[in-house]
């Protein structure tokens, strides 16, 4: 029991777990330092709604999953390091994506969190 806290995610879990870890952090929602009137957090919170719901991410596995769900949508290749990260093709393990207007993977750059300043 005490050796679950310490082993890695589940596969599954990985893409929900980046997605909170980059987004749920207290400033990640553009807010001020004061408190936000409740009809700013409604708008974010909408704004944040959509975006999540194109959100795709790069699993240890080489598949690119849902980032909400971690349902995998497509095998790119192998992950391996390369160039100081851990990459399958042109995707990187940590950074999100999203399909453009063509469905073709373009990476998404979210908000700074203090994980991403730290590294």
């Amino acid at each position: 029991m005490h050796g679950e806290a310490l082993s890695p995610a589940p596969i599954r879990r990985f893409p929900v777990l980046l997605l909170m870890c980059s987004l749920v952090l207290p400033g990640s929602l553009g807010c001020a330092s004061s408190t936000p009137p409740p009809q700013a957090f409604s708008t974010t919170r909408d704004r944040l709604a959509e975006l999540v719901k194109t959100l795709f991410v790069l699993r240890r596995d080489g598949y690119l999953a849902e980032a909400l769900s971690g349902r995998p949508v497509q095998c790119v290749g192998p992950v391996e390091v390369r160039d100081g990260g851990l990459r399958a093709g042109t995707f990187e393990v940590d950074n999100f994506y999203r399909r453009d207007g063509n469905q073709r993977w373009q990476r998404v750059e979210m908000p700074a969190s203090s994980a991403s300043a730290s590294r």
